[in-house]
């Protein structure tokens, strides 16, 4: 990885912090450039939710050498394998307690849908307030039906950006992460859901 991204690294994980990362090809790119830094992520599988995560950022890799180094598709032969050229970043997995699809598919009106929720998905922050509004709770964590007790990362307003531009806006933003780091000092933000399906 470049130095860029290693500075990112740097700043949203601790040193002895796991690291949890996700891979996507590029026909999910378009839902997932959407994500902003500080906002959950949803894992589901099958028809739970396993767990609920913080997106902290993502790279557009040159290659498929980190892919192969974890082990992604390699259990199909060479030509069937997708390849996960973006990889995004995640932090402090939280086990959600409201966890059956049943119950997002409910939250977001979806119920007669039998094909909701297949593939990573972003959710507007209007589709999640009435998402809210629906299961009658007030915040994201209580969708989820867990109580937050780590510092979140505090959400950046920003337009979506493709990797190029992003490498480019980090670099001419050196003040960046100094910012970032007096801003860890006041409270967090709670921010809105978004939820992933594979």
């Amino acid at each position: 990885m470049p130095e860029d991204e290693f500075k990112k690294l740097r700043f949203f994980f601790d040193q002895n912090e796991p690291v949890y990362i996700w891979g996507a090809t590029q026909n999910r790119y378009r839902a997932l450039s959407k994500v902003d830094a500080g906002e959950y992520v949803v894992d589901m599988k099958n028809r739970k939710a396993m767990n609920v995560f913080e997106y902290c950022f993502y790279y557009h890799t040159p290659d498929t050498r980190l892919q192969e180094y974890i082990g992604w598709d390699s259990e199909k032969p060479v030509e069937d394998r997708r390849y996960y050229r973006y990889v995004f970043f995640l932090r402090k997995p939280l086990k959600p307690q409201n966890g059956r699809k049943a119950y997002y598919a409910k939250a977001f009106d979806q119920t007669d849908n039998k094909h909701w929720l297949i593939g990573q998905r972003y959710f507007s922050d209007h589709e999640v307030d009435m998402a809210l509004n629906r299961m009658n709770v007030e915040t994201s964590e209580e969708l989820f039906g867990f109580s937050p007790i780590i510092p979140r990362i505090e959400k950046q307003p920003q337009e979506p950006l493709k990797a190029a531009e992003e490498k480019q806006s980090y670099e001419k933003s050196s003040d960046s992460v100094t910012s970032n780091k007096e801003k860890k000092q006041s409270f967090w933000q709670w921010l809105k859901a978004l939820l992933f399906g594979r």
